[in-house]
């Protein structure tokens, strides 16, 4: 026999639905804001968003890689719960729209999980609404959430975990996505570690297990490895590990200081995270994930602006929420801090935005244009060599060489061999070996890039044929340094060929 519900339970369910309904009807009116601003057809402002779409069509097909020859649909995914989600999706939907579906269901679900935060604290369903906005427009989050990468189902994933933390008895919701977790990104591993630890309980582990097995299994099916060569690929390209430890926490240090100035308000529940024991996990997890970042990758915490410091956010909203829970005065301080965080987000939206519709522009301009060019490329002259593999991947035709080598693994021990342990100095060692073993027949970098790392310089010093061969109008409205220049190639054991 079931137990009855008191009349105020009923309210409390009622009140959330009608708040749960409140979350869905603002993400329905910004998607449709967005797509009449922007088009039916989604454009995605980032090139690796491209290589999500570009495996989960793969993945769909069952074919091997058109583009990447012998390489598994995965390579190149560090969120195999992104690509698998996209890939679900394809099977109904256009690729562009399947991805642009999987981008907004990490909103809806990151909205509605920013609102049962604060309620599962206590606060009022003003307050809860007044989070879920300030949550929703910190920052950069509009741009993070929206660019075709896997951060807003992260931060989902996270809040989602955050809730089922937060309430007086434990949940199969928290176990299994402790298990999903580290398929959102893989360092969510240690966050996952640190929720199960503090449940103390096996049947948590059990139920977190058996969430990451399926995910296990078609990592280790698709590609021969249960970790996503991801990480490793990056490490070794940029080779940023062996940079004198001064060094490192100097580039940490203006970093974490831009995403601080970013956030603003928000920091101001920082403090309030000592006071609870989940608050305190919060805190550990954030020490060891920038401290990896610094013994590894310390640019990283500048990319794509911040985006790997993104996952921090919802313990500050955590903190927010935990002060509803205490005297007035406190709920009051609380609410106070949202509404702050709620101004500087809208206040900053329109200068953030710009950052959105200028990185839309490029992809929608530049690579679309770029890969047209390539197209015309007869196939007999060689794949293309080059660093951004997502937009020429999913929507060209040509042969392509991933010199970072997210999508050709390849690539992944000749930095480990020459770039690494060379702290960048072999970095062209490396990616002339590349383009001898793959017979490249051209180089495609973008303009910046080549500024900084001297690929198509370096070649050339080294007796290689370089030709620029993609011409710009003089009104061509990207900048130049963000402008990809197409080098035809000849190695110099061709030339010197009678």
């Amino acid at each position: 026999m079931h137990a009855k519900l008191s009349p105020q339970t009923h309210r409390s369910l009622s009140t959330d639905t009608v708040l749960a309904l409140l979350v869905g009807f603002v993400v329905l009116v910004a998607f449709n804001i967005h797509r009449f601003l922007y088009g039916e057809t989604p454009v995605f402002p980032t090139d690796d968003a491209y290589i999500t779409l570009h495996n989960a069509v793969v993945l769909v097909s069952g074919k091997p890689d058109p583009n990447f020859v012998g390489t598994a649909a995965l390579c190149g995914s560090t969120s195999l719960v992104h690509v698998a989600l996209t890939a679900l999706f394809c099977l109904a939907l256009p690729p562009l729209t399947a991805l642009n579906l999987t981008l907004w269901l990490g909103i809806l679900l990151y909205g509605l999980g920013l609102m049962r935060l604060a309620r599962v604290h206590g606060a009022a369903p003003w307050q809860a609404a007044l989070l879920m906005l300030a949550g929703l427009f910190a920052a950069q989050t509009p741009f993070q959430m929206l660019n075709g990468l896997e951060t807003g189902l992260t931060l989902a994933g996270i809040t989602w975990a955050l809730v089922f933390a937060s309430q007086e008895k434990s949940t199969r919701g928290l176990a299994v996505l402790c298990g999903l977790l580290p398929f959102l990104r893989p360092e969510l591993i240690v966050l996952s570690v640190l929720l199960l630890a503090k449940e103390r309980k096996l049947a948590s582990l059990g139920w977190a297990l058996l969430a990451t097995a399926p995910f296990l299994l078609l990592l280790w099916a698709n590609t021969g490895s249960v970790i996503p060569q991801t990480i490793a690929a990056k490490r070794a390209y940029f080779a940023e590990s062996g940079l004198p430890l001064e060094e490192k926490l100097a580039i940490a240090g203006r970093h974490l200081g831009a995403f601080a100035a970013l956030v603003g308000t928000g920091a101001i529940f920082l403090p309030t995270l000592v006071r609870t024991s989940l608050g305190r996990i919060g805190l550990l997890f954030a020490l060891v994930l920038i401290a990896a970042y610094v013994q590894s990758l310390p640019m990283a915490l500048l990319q794509y602006y911040h985006r790997y410091l993104y996952v921090l956010l919802p313990f500050l909203w955590l903190g927010c929420a935990s002060l509803w829970r205490l005297k007035k005065s406190l709920g009051q301080a609380a609410s106070l801090g949202a509404a702050l965080v709620l101004a500087q987000g809208l206040f900053t939206f329109p200068t953030h935005w710009s950052t959105y519709e200028g990185w839309y522009q490029e992809v929608s301009i530049e690579l679309d244009g770029l890969t047209k060019f390539c197209d015309t490329i007869p196939n007999e002259e060689g794949p293309l060599l080059l660093h951004d593999a997502g937009y020429m991947g999913f929507a060209g035709r040509k042969k392509l060489v991933d010199m970072v080598g997210l999508k050709t693994p390849a690539a992944i021990p000749l930095h480990q061999r020459l770039t690494e342990p060379s702290v960048g100095k072999k970095r062209l060692d490396a990616v002339e070996a590349l383009a001898k073993e793959k017979h490249c027949g051209f180089l495609v970098v973008l303009q910046g890039w080549e500024e900084f790392h001297r690929i198509g310089a370096g070649l050339q010093a080294r007796g290689w044929t370089v030709t620029p061969v993609r011409a710009f109008a003089p009104d061509y409205p990207v900048p130049e340094r963000n402008r990809y220049q197409v080098y035809k190639l000849t190695s110099p054991s061709l030339l010197s060929s009678p």
